[in-house]
């Protein structure tokens, strides 16, 4: 602990005031609560601060109140919702617990209590997890804030009670803390520019960014001391200390079940309740933006319409297209079985080359363009390879089918991130999780539709009819994205355009009050100054930070497992042909796992927060695997038991519906779970891109060779690269559900580098140590 002197807190405001980093107003911040004691034998009257938790509970720190209690009374000062006006609610009960104050108070009203964002808070977010059932709360120690963005906010200090009581003046001091020892945290005035607190200020709230992505203020502590300089040790006298003399600021943090145990006590129900109102504010139903959600439901099917959809009917369909290429071919009709199968495995790989490229390519152009135009470019190009698919197939040109899907791949890539930047960005935050999850909807239903035209019953024996229909949604597509406003986040990050950025939270949001689109636009304001100050991790830095290359390839094998998909969404209609199965029954059999792989998704969208993620990714990768395998091994006995063929369509159902309940969706977005968010954008481009160049290689090789050496391919390509893979996952892969980004990174850390980095914490105490002795 500090050599240092502890201020205690029930001291009488002294006629001294801080430094202010920023100013506001008190109905920016509504949860914040003045705490007035007094001891009704001697009169006095001591200032505090604390935050409202609920109607009826009120948090400050324990120093608010004096060792006996029982002569003491207390009320907090609330603001008036939307006003200036001020309501005094009388203490009913308090509970002290280590540091903690929860004070139970004559509940306010509901008329003054509950508001929606983007309006000011009401009551202080603390970190709460939703569940379907109840929220949970969920401790954080003060290790996993050391690097996050922390503030206190507080109200000016002021000498005289009346005026505190009547003050609607705020401070916000941005901090850099430093955790102690057991759940308290520092921070010292020296390393702080912006100021420092004052008495009034103890059982103010800590808040810090706990969530980079989500970039919200989360209550996560009280101030609960001040220490000065040690002149008057001997006396155990504070009365001689000034704001001046603040060396270092103390603060109790929610590090253990101490304080969700004080709220049980306490009102449990009532802070449950308001947290879950504020928390999940616009999650329920009724508050859903219907009119985006459609806009971008609609927009989803129709611009990965034609990436979802080209890749499935040519598994329904190839029948028709062996027809196609041998016509198209120099000797119409001579092209042998084995020239077909490099030729068609050629033709369905070109994908993952133009759909790299266009990953590679699409950031670029939307930062330069802006999302709206990059999803244009992208469904343009749709449309393009439409039309160009279609003049093939009536040239009977197979060179240019081959080019279409090219730039099919390509403009996909383009047109998918154009789609999800632009949503991501102009959507609320309770509707972003939503929002993104259309987009993968959309690419499962369009693979259904896909596999469903081109079955030979319905468009399979007409292929310009099958590519044809690809047109209409297409030019939907490209008429509707014309339309739309850019995004207001790039408007007002990329281009500095706040008049433009308000008109688009209009159109997105229906913002049209504007005090609300003032608050959207100041917190996209303080989203700019984080990224400024953001470095981004380069290669080299993946390569050289330990725990970070660990993430990376931890995301690398989990993206792998994943390349079984495409052979089976190319090649399963002819695999279950060699299997000794008729046209229609394999065909029917190919669709119906598109249709089962679609249920599962929206199953896995239900499960994948109720559910360990390190547990559901390795359990549905293992039942992945084990269907690899058991098609592969049902295809080889059937030669000898022809009933056992049926365990290729069983194995074939198991393996798409293992994928897109849970390890499939997982895949896409474990890598930024397991690396810091200055690392994300490097590592998701480096796993995608190699991820597509290892699938272009198997599903090149896989048909062909399948048709040569047999089922055994699958189990070469994907069964004991699939077990290795999950392997690497038991071992090293730490749960990402729940848990902070540092946590993580500490469970990724082999043991020479935790031993590496415990010597230099050890000597950085040492130094800090000699530092206080010093002063």
């Amino acid at each position: 602990m500090f050599r240092t002197t502890v201020v205690a807190a029930s001291l009488v405001a002294f006629a001294l005031s801080m430094y202010l980093a920023d100013t506001a107003k008190w109905n920016r911040h509504q949860y914040l609560v003045k705490v007035l004691t007094k001891d009704v034998k001697t009169g006095e009257i001591s200032t505090c601060t604390g935050s409202l938790l609920s109607p009826s509970v009120v948090l400050t720190s324990s120093k608010c109140f004096p060792e006996d209690r029982k002569n003491t009374a207390a009320q907090a000062i609330i603001s008036k919702k939307d006003s200036l006006d001020i309501m005094n609610k009388a203490m009913l009960a308090v509970r002290i617990d280590e540091g903690l104050a929860l004070m139970k108070i004559d509940a306010v009203d509901d008329e003054h209590f509950c508001d929606k964002e983007p309006h000011p808070p009401r009551v202080a977010r603390l970190n709460f997890k939703p569940s379907l059932t109840e929220a949970t709360y969920q401790n954080i120690k003060p290790k996993q804030l050391q690097d996050s963005r922390c503030r206190v906010v507080a109200f000016k200090t002021n000498d005289d009670v009346e005026k505190f009581a009547t003050s609607t003046d705020v401070q916000v001091l941005e901090l850099d803390v430093r955790a102690d020892e057991d759940n308290l945290m520092f921070s010292e005035i020296n390393a702080n520019s912006t100021g420092r607190l004052c008495w009034d200020d103890i059982g103010a709230p800590l808040e810090c960014i706990i969530n980079e992505e989500e970039n919200k203020w989360h209550q996560v502590g009280v101030v609960n001391g001040l220490f000065g300089r040690d002149t008057d040790q001997d006396t155990n006298s504070t009365l001689t200390f000034s704001c001046s003399d603040v060396q270092t600021m103390q603060f109790v943090v929610f590090g253990d079940n101490t304080f969700a145990h004080a709220i049980e006590n306490v009102d449990k129900s009532s802070v449950f309740e308001a947290q879950d109102k504020y928390v999940l504010v616009g999650k329920k139903m009724h508050d859903i933006n219907w009119r985006l959600l459609a806009l971008s439901a609609l927009l989803a099917v129709t611009a990965i319409f034609q990436m979802g959809y080209t890749n499935a009917y040519p598994n329904t369909a190839i029948g028709s297209f062996r027809l196609f290429l041998n016509q198209s071919s120099e000797d119409p009709m001579t092209m042998s079985k084995s020239e077909f199968e490099w030729a068609w495995s050629a033709l369905l790989a070109v994908y993952f080359i133009g759909f790299a490229t266009g990953s590679i390519i699409s950031a670029s152009i939307a930062d330069r363009i802006g999302r709206k135009w990059t999803l244009f470019l992208g469904t343009c190009g749709n449309l393009l390879s439409a039309l160009i698919a279609l003049f093939s197939i009536i040239l009977k040109m197979s060179m240019m089918f081959g080019f279409s899907r090219l730039v099919m791949s390509l403009s996909s890539a383009i047109s998918m991130n154009g789609l999800i930047l632009l949503f991501q960005e102009s959507s609320p935050n309770h509707m972003k999780g939503l929002i993104s999850f259309n987009a993968e909807m959309a690419f499962v239903l369009t693979n259904l539709i896909g596999g469903l035209l081109g079955m030979q019953s319905i468009l399979g024996q007409n292929l310009v009819g099958l590519i044809a229909v690809s047109i209409v949604p297409s030019s939907i597509a490209c008429f509707l994205s014309v339309f739309l406003k850019e995004s207001p986040k790039y408007l007002f990050l990329k281009k500095n355009d706040a008049t433009e950025a308000g008109r688009a939270l209009k159109f997105y949001q229906n913002i049209q009050d504007g005090e609300e689109k003032a608050n959207v636009l100041n917190d996209l304001k303080m989203e700019r100054e984080e990224m400024q100050n953001q470095r981004h991790g380069s290669i080299f830095d993946i390569i050289s930070n330990q725990p970070v290359r660990r993430g990376f390839l931890l995301g690398f094998a989990t993206m792998q497992l994943t390349a079984s998909v495409w052979p089976v969404v190319f090649y399963s209609t002819d695999f279950l042909m060699d299997a000794g199965f008729s046209y229609e029954i394999s065909e029917s059999a190919s669709t119906f796992m598109l249709f089962f792989s679609t249920l599962c998704t929206i199953v896995g969208m239900f499960i994948v927060e109720k559910f360990s993620r390190r547990w559901l990714l390795i359990g549905t990768a293992t039942i992945n695997i084990f269907a690899i395998l058991g098609f592969a091994l049902s295809a080889i006995l059937s030669i000898y038991w022809q009933p056992l063929a049926y365990g290729c369509i069983v194995c074939l159902i198991l393996h798409g519906g293992s994928y897109s309940v849970a390890m499939g969706p997982i895949a896409w977005f474990i890598t930024s779970e397991l690396v810091p968010i200055n690392f994300r954008a490097v590592s998701q481009s480096l796993v995608l891109g190699l991820n597509h160049t290892v699938a272009l290689i198997l599903s090149f090789l896989t048909f062909p060779l399948y048709k040569t050496i047999g089922p055994i391919t699958l189990v070469i390509f994907f069964v004991i690269p699939g077990a290795v893979c999950i392997l690497m996952l038991i071992l090293y892969l730490p749960e990402t559900k729940d848990n902070h980004i540092n946590d993580i990174v500490e469970k990724l850390k082999d043991a020479k580098a935790k031993q590496k980095q415990s010597r230099a914490e050890a000597n950085e105490e040492e130094s800090h140590g000699m530092n206080k002795l010093e002063a």
